[in-house]
């Protein structure tokens, strides 16, 4: 059991090498792609993905399958706005270094600790520290969230003035407010295992001093 435990845990450290490696290299690399098309492209663009006030499926035939009716919903997309002014990029370009830290941060402080559970010193005050740092990190990326999706609304709310001004009979984009709670709920579980490893650590330290 014991070999297959170590087996185990070595695979995980190997995996979190090869993210760790790879997700440097990615970061670096989508970073530079940004900044170079920010500096010698004519033009910019800034995507949103976005819905209609109203679906499209007026547009659409009805389609039959089998005797089976098949719906299409046209209501969602993309709003692409491009023009030649280079800060057009700079929201996505630190969204893309925020978002990347951040992955840096977790698969850092995740293989500190797997190395100390590899070496069977799990019970350390820094694995502690560890984790809850990873929690934090992990529920900043909600938070990165609620600030790009705001940022998205902000630009769309101007495009969408300047197009309305426009062509008026154009229909308006809107976009969603919907949040996964994915993060701040694994955020929660990694808390609440620091907290188990604070309290082995108690534990250990009293039965250390009885004895």
């Amino acid at each position: 059991m014991k070999v297959k435990n170590k087996a185990l845990l070595s695979c995980i450290n190997i995996g979190l090498a090869i993210v760790w490696y790879s997700c440097l290299l990615s970061s670096a690399f989508l970073l530079f792609t940004f900044a170079k098309h920010a500096c010698t492209s004519a033009y910019h663009e800034f995507t949103i993905p976005v819905y209609l006030s109203s679906t499209l499926e007026r547009y659409y035939p009805e389609i039959i399958v089998r005797g089976s009716n098949v719906s299409v919903h046209a209501n969602s997309g993309i709003v692409v706005i491009s023009n030649q002014n280079p800060l057009m990029e700079v929201p996505q370009i630190i969204f893309t270094l925020l978002r990347s830290l951040l992955t840096i941060g977790i698969l850092y402080n995740l293989r500190k600790v797997f190395g100390t559970i590899y070496r069977q010193e799990p019970f350390q005050y820094k694995n502690i520290r560890r984790l809850k740092v990873t929690a934090l990190y992990i529920s900043l990326f909600f938070v990165l969230d609620l600030i790009w999706t705001a940022t998205n609304y902000l630009v769309l709310k101007n495009y969408n003035y300047l197009v309305l001004k426009s062509y008026h009979r154009i229909e308006k984009f809107h976009t969603s407010w919907h949040f996964s709670k994915g993060y701040l709920e694994v955020a929660a579980i990694i808390y609440i295992m620091a907290e188990i490893f604070n309290y082995g650590l108690e534990l250990k330290r009293e039965n250390e001093e009885f004895v």
